[in-house]
């Protein structure tokens, strides 16, 4: 059975089992893999019941800096800091994404307008 506690489950999409090898290891879904734009290294987060991995690029924090101050300069307060920033952080990923797919000769050329229409998916 696959459950999911204090997880925003409109945020998450698929799910399979895969397997751990007797060393511990598991292999990312070559589809995960490919969309989330995975390199040689990944962020590893224990997460109440489970573990969250995301493509690490390396440090981000100047960018993580300039972000939180713009949301900061922009009046946010309280939990709605965090919201924001998360919101905003998830830019990153997205435009990171879109240049490793142009990168390989996948042409894609998104607007801030369009980056936002993609929170949804």
């Amino acid at each position: 059975m696959f459950l999911v506690k204090d997880m925003d489950r409109s945020t998450m999409t698929g799910g399979r089992i895969i397997g751990i090898s007797s060393n511990g290891q598991i292999t990312i879904p070559q589809k995960y893999f490919d969309e989330l734009g995975f390199g040689t290294e990944a962020q590893c987060f224990i997460m109440n019941d489970g573990i969250l991995l995301k493509p690490y690029y390396g440090e981000i924090t100047s960018v993580a800096s300039e972000i939180l101050r713009d949301v900061l300069a922009d009046g946010f307060q309280g939990e709605d800091i965090l919201k924001e920033f998360e919101r905003r952080s998830g830019y990153v990923d997205k435009i990171r994404r879109s240049i490793k797919a142009s990168e390989e000769g996948r042409v894609i050329q998104k607007s801030i307008a369009e980056l936002e229409a993609m929170e949804d998916e």
